[in-house]
């Protein structure tokens, strides 16, 4: 006579193997070296200017503006600085270091039209100034820039502001950043 051989429960080994199978071809499908690409194989792209804020590196910075003027050098013309806000007739730029200028932009509150030339500045953005040196601030004392020995010497103090009488700016609009 014949046995049949009763023929174990495959339900959960069937399911296992589904499984295995989904997760096999998951990974075929999604594994990361398919996503990744060597510098050969990609496009020859543009290659942009790394994006380095509002001021660039090579920017004159104040204290770079400093040590020119304590050597006897000129003073620059255009400055390109951040705006930090009004102080009573001036307006204040810093730059990325941090160091301060003061600009004088009117000749006393009563002069409505360098107020409203100079109203809608934004603190914060970038600007190109068009300057004249006019002297320095240290505490509360101001020293013209035309009394050179005595200009040279404070200039050399960390803690000097320099003063400037403005032309005109305008704001620097980046060709890096693009909408």
């Amino acid at each position: 006579m014949i046995t049949i051989k009763k023929l174990p429960n495959f339900s959960i080994n069937i399911n296992l193997f589904y499984c295995c199978i989904f997760i096999f071809i998951f990974l075929l499908l999604f594994h990361p070296q398919k996503f990744a690409y060597s510098q050969t194989n990609l496009p020859d792209w543009p290659q942009y200017e790394k994006y380095e804020g509002l001021l660039k590196d090579n920017y004159l910075r104040i204290n770079q503006i400093k040590k020119k003027l304590a050597k006897g050098e000129q003073p620059p013309k255009v400055l390109k600085l951040l705006f930090a806000g009004y102080r009573g007739n001036f307006l204040e730029f810093y730059d990325k270091n941090g160091e301060s200028v003061l600009i004088r932009y009117r000749e006393d509150r009563f002069d409505m039209e360098s107020t409203l030339l100079y109203s809608d500045i934004i603190p914060g953005l970038a600007y190109e100034i068009g300057v004249e040196l006019k002297g320095v601030k240290i505490l509360e004392k101001t020293t013209p820039f035309s009394q050179k020995q005595e200009f040279q010497k404070l200039v050399k103090n960390k803690d000097t502001i320099l003063i400037f009488r403005i032309f005109g700016l305008r704001i620097l609009r980046l060709e890096q950043i693009r909408f």
